[in-house]
């Protein structure tokens, strides 16, 4: 079995390695069944072993690099790898990295889980990843008050997979 659990870190496993019995995302999800996911692809663990095998770690914030733009860093790292996941690796985070993804509007849209009640909140997630993505050189579409919410994660995941970080 690996290192000792943390819980100063948190780490995130395709659900694919977690039914590969023995594996180490196996073993994590028999120590903290507690494990989320919010996009059915991916658990979200917020602990982790201390020294896990093939992870992928979030730099930490550069100096003079602003929390905004570190947060972005963090958002598109974080759903770079959620997309398209190395084979037998996990992505490690510190909490605070943790809680920036989830509250980031590039985490709410790729997991799509808006409802109708919602639809403010998903124009207004798109319209900042779009904003984003223009300095990015990616085109995307004015937001269509017609698209059902649940068009959130399509289009999420196209954004996603034309990124190369």
């Amino acid at each position: 079995m690996p290192s000792s659990i943390t819980d100063k870190l948190w780490a995130i496993y395709p659900i694919a390695e977690t039914q590969v019995e023995g594996s180490e995302a196996w073993q994590l999800s028999q120590l903290l069944p507690e494990a989320v996911s919010h996009d059915g692809n991916n658990y979200v663990f917020v602990k982790s072993f201390e020294q896990p095998n093939n992870a992928i770690y979030i730099r930490a914030q550069n100096e003079g690099e602003s929390q905004q733009d570190y947060e972005i860093f963090v958002a598109l790292t974080c759903g770079t790898f959620l997309i398209n996941p190395p084979a037998n690796s996990c992505l490690i985070l510190t909490k605070a990295q943790g809680i920036a993804f989830h509250r980031h509007p590039i985490y709410r849209l790729y997991c799509g889980r808006y409802d109708e009640s919602d639809r403010d909140l998903f124009e207004a997630d798109y319209n900042y990843v779009r904003d984003l993505a223009a300095t990015l050189n990616i085109p995307m579409d004015e937001f269509n008050p017609l698209w059902p919410t649940s068009a959130a994660k399509p289009i999420m995941n196209t954004i996603l997979q034309g990124l190369v970080l």
